[in-house]
């Protein structure tokens, strides 16, 4: 028996969602959406990672195979169903046996971040692609990026499995935080961040640096980890 379409709020998709992958879609539309400068430079470098990752920046079936192809194909899904919603005759997002999905993540995260209800059918045990937060590490994403994808889960959706997988509990402590100004110290923060990721990519233009380039970029990674996680504490207490 065919299964019916059904419109769906997104929010139950990601509360109950195994795939890792999905936050990095919704921090990155949420960043456009609210014209954050530094949100959307470090949540487009930290999705970028996140598709190198998982698939190299190719994908047969949808043409995309550079950087440039996956950030240009999100800009254009968000503008559209920013101007004119989500065509209620339009594809629908595939869900697994359980619910879960098993594509359309980019289409559930615009739809999360614009509070549209999205159209998804279950089409049974369809394989899916491997998107959990043990396989991009398998995959050697790089640390700061996945202690960004950590903290964007327990800030959009802390009750979610996805969040209960998160390892950003451990966060980075300054004894004299609570003397600064917390106007000041979570944007002197994610200067210090940005400063990681610029680092980062530098390092990996260079290829096969020397043995103390790497060392110098993996204690750069951790302190950028360390500080994405206290910038959005420190975030967190502000709101």
């Amino acid at each position: 028996m065919k299964e019916s379409c059904q419109m769906l709020d997104p929010r139950e998709l990601v509360q109950r969602t195994r795939r890792f992958d999905l936050i990095y879609k919704i921090a990155l539309v949420d960043a456009w959406h609210r014209g954050e400068e530094s949100a959307i430079h470090l949540a487009t470098e930290a999705y970028l990672e996140q598709i190198r990752a998982a698939v190299d920046f190719h994908e047969e079936d949808n043409g995309k195979n550079t950087p440039a192809d996956y950030i240009s194909a999100i800009r254009e899904l968000y503008e559209s169903v920013k101007s004119g919603g989500y065509r209620q005759d339009g594809p629908p997002v595939p869900l697994d046996e359980n619910g879960d999905l098993a594509g359309g993540a980019h289409r559930t995260a615009v739809c999360y971040v614009l509070g549209l209800p999205v159209p998804a059918i279950k089409i049974g045990s369809r394989r899916k692609p491997p998107t959990d937060r043990d396989f991009l590490a398998r995959r050697h994403m790089h640390a700061a990026a996945i202690a960004f994808g950590d903290v964007m889960w327990k800030k959009y959706a802390p009750q979610s499995v996805c969040a209960g997988m998160a390892q950003c509990e451990r966060l980075l402590r300054f004894p004299d935080w609570r003397d600064r100004s917390r106007s000041a110290w979570p944007r002197r923060l994610r200067e210090h961040v940005l400063g990681g990721w610029q680092m980062f990519q530098s390092f990996l233009r260079c290829g096969d640096s020397k043995k103390r380039s790497r060392g110098r970029a993996a204690a750069h990674f951790r302190r950028a980890s360390g500080y994405l996680r206290m910038a959005d504490f420190l975030d967190e207490l502000e709101n």
